[in-house]
């Protein structure tokens, strides 16, 4: 079953990083007021990029839940998130930024966007055998959380 992400949590990424890059481009032929041709036509071609990686982006975005792991589908990528790997869950963040953080069996922290319903937040929590805050400080000194 396919979870989508909502659109705008997918976009938003996208938007920032347009928007800080439009500056810079806007930049390239000489900053001047009011924009000339070579303005408008940068600004143009940079604006139907960034509109057509947030489609691509958003339509592309997706999860799968497997009765081993989260697959994490992104433009043609897959990313499996093995159920067993999942060691700690943040749960005071997740609830608070609607994204789910969890750090795995080696200690990388990992950041998912909440489907609609939290279902891969729900899957982890009942298929993950997950540390307690005690112990995962034991077990991972270096990591804040």
């Amino acid at each position: 079953m396919k979870l989508k992400i909502p659109p705008i949590r997918v976009a938003r990424p996208y938007i920032i990083f347009g928007l800080i890059l439009g500056v810079f481009f806007y930049i390239i032929p000489g900053f001047a007021w009011p924009p000339t041709s070579s303005h408008y036509f940068i600004m143009t071609i940079w604006l139907i990029t960034t509109l057509g990686y947030i489609i691509i982006g958003i339509f592309t975005s997706y999860y799968v839940i497997e009765k081993d792991g989260i697959i994490q589908h992104r433009f043609t990528k897959s990313y499996i998130f093995h159920f067993e790997e999942i060691v700690f869950v943040d749960r005071p963040y997740t609830d608070k930024k609607k994204t789910l953080r969890f750090i795995t069996d080696t200690g990388d922290i990992r950041y998912l966007l909440l489907d609609y319903e939290a279902k891969i937040y729900d899957a982890v929590l009942k298929h993950c055998t997950l540390l307690s805050e005690q112990d995962f400080k034991v077990r991972f000194p270096n990591i804040k959380i």
